[in-house]
């Protein structure tokens, strides 16, 4: 009888050959016994040298592949072969360091509530070089369902969380309609059992680069914002439904702030596209969805000048998160 590994890491992949072998060698350089550990390398249709650049690594880790279907649902295509006790999610354009994975099972270990640990990750570029404008607390060892409905959890992306599979295997496969999102739904499934437990700590590298399918990097991109959109509002949908199972409710502010960001978006693809009416409609709601606080209405009035120029828009937003002067003159006079 085959012995069941202690913990099974999906790959997530789509044309990231460049990217992949890090992301493989950053896994089986991990302190775990090879018994303990499965790999599964999950390509999501990759029409890239993705299968030549995982060849060599085939005798240690399992390429599965399927048509293209967006990350969650190369995700449960990874879910439905995992055999592991624990799950670990790392897009293949990332990495982790050594001892990711010992640390987030031992905080798993110390915490049976928990169902999923998390963790921080260090933003870099499309070379690795660090990206400024990203910081994270020095704590806490866990985050509640409170802060979970309030959106209070400074999150890293997929690539920072493991989870118990048993806990979660009831709620899954994750909905397929959704392209990407899959650390959004588990973080929020795991919440609703129980706290999410943190190691507060940088523990692997999440590039930010052109191909990005979230984040600030959406606003590069006509085509990445008409996919995000639909996306973004059924995540919304998504997450009032699950807090509803439990007899609660997602926190109004919070709401607010997604609404924010849907209607960001907007204003973006119909500048884009040249719909200077439709994107001043969008300006416009955005304003008087941003209430009195100082912060929102700076945050809007900033946009105008994303209605003369996306490009910008973008550059001053670059410019501003790599100025810290900037940034605390911000917080001094429009604090969040």
């Amino acid at each position: 009888m085959t012995t069941r590994p202690r913990v099974s890491v999906l790959v997530i992949n789509y044309n990231y050959g460049r990217y992949l072998p890090r992301a493989i060698e950053s896994v089986l350089a991990q302190d775990l016994e090879p018994a303990d550990l499965e790999v599964i390398v999950v390509d999501d249709g990759s029409t890239d040298d993705s299968a030549e650049r995982v060849r060599p690594y085939l005798g240690r880790v399992r390429w599965l592949t399927q048509p293209n279907g967006g990350q969650v649902s190369a995700f449960n295509a990874g879910f439905r072969e995992a055999r592991g006790e624990y799950v670990a999610l790392l897009e293949s354009d990332d990495w982790w360091e050594k001892g990711k994975l010992s640390k987030a099972l031992a905080g798993l270990e110390k915490d049976p509530e928990a169902a999923l640990i998390q963790h921080w990750m260090l933003q870099v570029d499309d070379d690795g070089r660090r990206l400024p404008g990203y910081s994270y607390p020095p704590g806490p060892s866990r985050f509640s369902l409170e802060d979970t409905l309030e959106g209070r959890i400074p999150t890293a992306g997929t690539s920072c969380i493991v989870f118990r599979a048993e806990r979660l295997r009831p709620f899954l496969p994750l909905p397929s309609r959704f392209q990407y999102g899959a650390d959004i739904c588990l973080r929020l499934l795991a919440a609703t059992m129980g706290p999410i437990a943190n190691i507060p700590e940088v523990l692997g590298c999440r590039r930010i680069h052109g191909g990005n399918l979230f984040g600030e990097t959406i606003y590069d991109s006509p085509r990445k914002l008409a996919q995000a959109l639909p996306f973004h509002t059924a995540l919304i949908d998504y997450q009032r439904a699950q807090v509803e199972r439990i007899g609660r409710a997602l926190d109004p502010v919070f709401v607010r702030r997604l609404e924010g960001d849907r209607l960001q978006m907007e204003l973006f693809l119909h500048r884009y596209n040249g719909d200077y009416p439709r994107a001043a409609g969008a300006w416009l709601a955005l304003l008087r969805h941003s209430g009195a606080r100082l912060y929102t209405v700076f945050k809007v009035l900033s946009l105008l000048i994303a209605l003369v120029s996306p490009a910008w828009y973008l550059a001053a937003h670059r410019l501003y998160a790599r100025g810290s002067s900037l940034r605390r003159l911000r917080r001094t006079f429009f604090p969040e």
